[in-house]
C-alpha cells in the first residue's frame, strides 16, 4: 500500500467508507498526484508533511493502520503558506490541489499537473526578471540622484565663490571706473 504520509485518502481506504460516503474510488493517476503533492509540500517546507501523523492524536483502540487511515482521510492538509508564507498563492494553489481529499478535485493526470507547474514558473521567471529590471532602474536612479546631489553642491560652492569674487572685485574697484559702473548697474 505505499508508505502512510504519501497515501492518498482513496488509497487508504480502498471502497471502505470515504467522507460519509460508501463510494469506490478507484486508485488512478490522480492517486500518484497526490503523492507528488506530498513530494512538493515537503520539498517546499523543508521536511515538512502536509497532514502530520502526530501520535498523541492516536485513539486508544486504534491500530497504526486505522489511526494512519483516520488521518489522511478526515484531517485536512495544513495550507502550504501557513507553514511556508514566502510561497507564493499561485504556487500554493497548485500544490494544495494535489492534496485535495476529494481525487475529483485532484489533478487528473501529471500531464495536467506539469502544464499548471510549467505556467508557474513562466509567470515567476517574468515577475524575477521584472524585479531584477527594476532594482536595476532604482539603482541607475539612486546614481543619478547622487550625481545630480553632487553637481548641486558643487554649484552651491560655485555660487559662493562667484559672490566672493563679486565682493573682492567690489573692493578694489573705483565706483568710477566705467566697467564698474556697469557691473553695479547689472545687479
Amino acid at each position: 500500500r505505499g508508505s502512510p504520509s504519501f497515501m492518498a485518502p482513496e488509497q487508504a481506504v480502498a471502497a471502505e467508507e470515504f467522507e460519509g460516503h460508501s463510494l469506490h474510488y478507484p486508485i488512478g493517476p490522480w492517486t500518484d498526484i497526490y503523492a507528488m503533492g506530498v513530494t512538493l509540500y515537503q520539498m517546499l517546507t523543508k521536511g515538512r508533511l502536509p497532514i502530520p501523523m502526530d501520535p498523541q492524536e492516536k485513539k486508544p483502540h486504534e491500530d497504526r493502520y486505522a489511526f494512519w487511515t483516520r488521518m489522511i482521510t478526515t484531517v485536512q492538509p495544513i495550507p502550504l503558506r501557513s507553514v511556508a508564507p514566502h510561497i507564493s498563492t499561485d504556487l500554493e494553489s497548485i500544490v494544495m490541489r494535489c492534496l485535495e481529499k476529494d481525487p475529483r478535485k485532484r489533478y487528473q493526470n501529471a500531464v495536467d499537473l506539469r502544464r499548471d507547474l510549467e505556467d508557474y514558473m513562466k509567470g515567476a521567471k517574468a515577475r524575477q526578471k521584472a524585479k531584477e529590471e527594476a532594482r536595476e532602474l532604482l539603482g541607475k536612479a539612486r546614481d543619478r540622484h547622487n550625481d545630480l546631489q553632487e553637481l548641486g553642491v558643487q554649484l552651491t560652492s560655485l555660487q559662493r565663490e562667484v559672490e566672493e569674487l563679486e565682493r573682492t572685485v567690489l573692493e578694489w574697484a573705483s565706483p568710477d571706473d566705467p566697467g564698474m559702473r556697469s557691473l553695479l548697474l547689472k545687479k
